[in-house]
């Protein structure tokens, strides 16, 4: 290969799509993978120059022809020792945090007006269930808001039948969340999703978690589960994706905080910082839940943007709460099956992460979601 087609592919720089795409990895929060992925390059390159110098193919040759094999294998070792710590640290904080035990009772009567607001869309069949848990919490929210994207069957009249305020705006969760907290006149937000059941604490675990000024956004632990059945493999990886996926991708990020959390963890937050980084983002379809993650990490909290610069802390914290638990259902993945299901979410977390635009991520969104469950 010519040297000057080495340098080329060395030094490339991230494409103008992937460098103006304001979700691309190539920005800030993604800088660390796109280094990574340059470094591979260089590997690539510099593989490629050796076998057009040194004669055959087959690997990287050294100036006397030789395959370098333990470097190869040294490499690798590292590679899947660093894998298998970051996986065993990532277990070890998710198994100390669900076994030690914790009580609310004291944020009972903590202050805090808690909004609790409910996208649906077409759920008819389960929004009954999670509206009468809703009004079984101890202590009970400010205000529940169901807000409907234009559903064709009964799930507006049931929410109106059973006492809650039912909203209305165009089709899509993020917009529909964005428009109760419009709304809302709570000072703390809580977005739940109509298929999933709240632990009975809920108002009181918001409260607690808020009341910490460097947390800036909160969510659960949740059980998947599916006809009374625990998914008991979906829901581990669900729990260990919210420390492994940060971990990898922003150490230094997880070190000050962040945490990946979804939707169906039933997230919450302060009004103000909510509005602060002007909510959910409208034009995704999905993955804007792991979106606010990010943003509402970066900006911080009100409280703590008025601290030191040196301040470790100025970053915001997203928080996972072990105990209680949250539950959700499991259809999707029920009907999808567990390879399926991992493979939708892994390959739309892929695309999202490498800068796939909002109209690719709608096209991408409705080709693998055939059903109307979002």
């Amino acid at each position: 290969m010519p040297v000057n087609a080495v340098t080329v592919l060395c030094t490339a720089q991230p494409p103008p799509a992937l460098r103006a795409n304001p979700f691309c990895c190539a920005r800030r929060r993604c800088g660390g993978l796109w280094r990574s992925g340059q470094g591979r390059a260089v590997e690539a390159c510099h593989a490629f120059a050796g076998a057009g110098t040194g004669g055959g193919a087959g690997g990287l040759k050294t100036e006397t022809g030789r395959f370098d094999e333990d470097d190869s294998n040294n490499n690798f070792s590292w590679r899947i020792s660093i894998a298998v710590l970051v996986l065993t640290v990532s277990g070890y904080a998710c198994w100390r945090h669900v076994t030690k035990p914790y009580s609310w009772a004291a944020y009972h009567e903590y202050p805090g007006k808690v909004s609790l607001i409910i996208p649906a869309l077409n759920e008819e069949k389960c929004i009954a269930t999670t509206l009468s848990a809703v009004q079984s919490l101890d202590p009970l929210p400010h205000e529940i808001l169901v807000v409907d994207g234009g559903s064709h069957d009964r799930t507006k009249s049931i929410a109106a039948s059973m006492g809650v305020s039912v909203l209305c705006c165009d089709a899509g969760r993020a917009r529909q969340m964005n428009y109760g907290a419009k709304v809302a006149k709570g000072d703390l937000l809580c977005f739940l999703h109509a298929d999933t059941q709240p632990p009975n604490e809920l108002v009181a675990v918001v409260r607690g978690v808020m009341a910490n000024p460097n947390n800036v956004l909160g969510g659960f632990r949740t059980i998947i589960q599916t006809h009374g059945k625990r998914l008991q493999g979906m829901t581990l990886h669900h729990l260990v994706k919210t420390y492994y996926i940060a971990m990898f991708l922003r150490p230094m990020a997880f070190v000050r905080g962040i945490r990946c959390l979804f939707g169906d963890q039933t997230l919450f937050c302060r009004s103000a910082d909510f509005k602060a980084v002007g909510g959910y983002q409208n034009d995704l379809p999905i993955m804007e839940d792991v979106d606010l993650c990010i943003r509402m990490h970066e900006a911080g909290t009100i409280v703590s943007a008025h601290q030191s610069h040196n301040d470790h802390n100025r970053r915001g914290r997203i928080s996972m709460v072990m105990n209680p638990v949250n539950e959700t259902s499991g259809r999707r993945l029920s009907d999808w099956g567990a390879l399926h299901a991992t493979y939708v979410h892994f390959y739309i977390a892929l695309r999202w992460y490498f800068g796939a635009k909002p109209e690719q991520m709608y096209k991408i969104y409705h080709n693998m979601y055939t059903d109307n469950q979002r």
